[in-house]
């Protein structure tokens, strides 16, 4: 069958204490099987002391299988409000779907009291990200589980947390920890840090403050306790010295034969026979240079305080002097510098940037120069002027540090090498320095080779 219809009805009525009105509309198409309906309905009612208002919508589309089975989608569309003069506000707006059974809905009530959002599906998700082919969401459920990539969250509570990594500055627990090991990696047995713990149980730590402790052997049978001494029972290879408080020299078998030596409470070099020769050094304390003048051709040294020496090649990690340090030939930190080339920039251009050089950040103030920035121009005629004003900026401010300007006369080429731009960088502080196209006349621009300094201020110059 095929067909088609349009049904509108309109209803309005009016009492003593009470007035509603109502409009209906319905579409349908209907060929072979296929249908698809539109239907809307509209309520309002006031009465005394109430008033609804009431919208739903339905889209309806079905289609039979070969089964003769009835297949199909809707949506549905409700909203209501409700305002009663006894104090009961209610606004009800929801979206149901249904898909061959399948329903899925979306609704908001407020009472005015405690507003309700629900979502009834098998996924639902927040994607935040304005590309329309990124579909990443910040927020999912899928499966009954909640799905968050990232998040800040002040407080939670958390029955049970399952995580690879976890980076707190601090962990309180209230009743039990539990975790198979502590800093250890149990593919290859390697630990980290300062304390770990194996699955075993067996604990590594670099050191340790203990209050109460008991040591048990492997039978469970206590060997020491913070609350008492070591049984002499528990102590073997010791024999009759286990129960001893003190331990004479002459009760002790089996040790060497140190003569004299053996009950002295010290020995000075003169006690000792048979040592070797050390020269003029067995008498020394220690070694100063007013006894001995020494050259090491290699050596590894933990400390040394050295007055005076002379180092070919000096190499290390780390480095301090207290006094003042004097070179030929110094590179490194304390002054660095880069050329670049400067492509043409017109007066006429776009983005007046010039050159650009940016400064990595060191414990100490410095210096920046640019020099050999180098303006061009040429008027209409021989008396005509001309001119062009280049500034230096700093990232993260638009003020500029240093402005310079020259201007020119004729109708022909003229170049000239504009004054050096001067800033400082503070400690600790990397900026990147641009040079650019402030302002010019007509048929001006700059070219040249951008020279970047960067140095720190010396003792020498006043």
């Amino acid at each position: 069958s095929v067909g088609a219809d349009l049904h509108v009805n309109y209803l309005t009525t009016v009492e003593v204490n009470q007035a509603i009105s109502i409009a209906q509309t319905q579409l349908s198409s209907e060929i072979e099987g296929v249908e698809s309906t539109l239907q809307s309905d509209y309520l309002t009612s006031a009465e005394v002391g109430q008033a609804i208002t009431v919208s739903n919508q339905l889209l309806k589309s079905e289609i039979e299988d070969e089964q003769g089975n009835s297949l199909g989608a809707s949506l549905q569309v409700l909203g209501q409000t409700v305002a009663t003069n006894e104090g009961v506000f209610s606004a009800l707006w929801g979206v149901k779907t249904s898909v061959n059974g399948l329903q899925s809905s979306v609704g908001l009530v407020n009472d005015g009291v405690d507003p309700i959002f629900a979502v009834k599906g098998a996924k639902f998700s927040i994607i935040t990200d304005q590309d329309p082919t990124n579909l990443t969401p910040v927020f999912a459920v899928s499966d009954g589980k909640t799905v968050i990539n990232t998040a800040i969250i002040d407080e939670a509570f958390i029955k049970s947390l399952v995580t690879d990594d976890l980076l707190a500055n601090r962990v309180i627990v209230g009743s039990r920890f539990t975790s198979p090991s502590i800093n250890y990696n149990p593919s290859n047995g390697a630990r980290s840090n300062n304390f770990s713990i194996d699955p075993n149980g067996n604990m590594l730590a670099k050191s340790a403050t203990l209050e109460s402790v008991t040591i048990k052997d492997s039978s469970g049978n206590i060997v020491m306790s913070s609350t008492g001494a070591i049984p002499s029972s528990k102590i073997t290879g010791l024999g009759s010295f286990a129960t001893k408080s003190s331990l004479s020299f002459n009760e002790v078998t089996g040790k060497p034969n140190f003569g004299n030596l053996a009950y002295l409470n010290s020995i000075a070099y003169d006690d000792v026979t048979g040592k070797p020769s050390l020269g003029p050094f067995a008498g020394l304390s220690k070694i100063l240079s007013s006894n001995v003048t020494t050259y090491i051709a290699n050596g590894a040294i933990g400390s040394a305080q050295i007055d005076q020496a002379y180092i070919n090649q000096l190499f290390g990690q780390n480095a301090s002097f207290y006094g003042t340090v004097y070179a030929q030939n110094l590179e490194g930190d304390v002054y660095d510098a880069m050329a670049k080339k400067i492509d043409i920039v017109y007066s006429t251009s776009a983005d007046k940037s010039i050159v650009s050089f940016t400064v990595s950040a060191l414990p100490f103030a410095r210096n920046i120069v640019i020099s050999g920035v180098q303006a061009s121009g040429q008027g209409y005629s021989a008396s005509s002027t001309f001119n062009v004003e280049v500034s230096l900026y700093r990232s993260g401010s638009s003020i500029a540090l240093d402005t310079q300007t020259w201007n020119g006369r004729g109708d022909t080429i003229s170049t000239s090498i504009l004054p050096s731009f001067v800033a400082s960088l503070p400690a600790n502080t990397s900026r990147t320095f641009t040079v650019k196209f402030d302002s010019g006349s007509n048929g001006t621009y700059i070219t040249g080779t951008a020279i970047c300094s960067a140095f720190k201020d010396g003792s020498t110059i006043s």
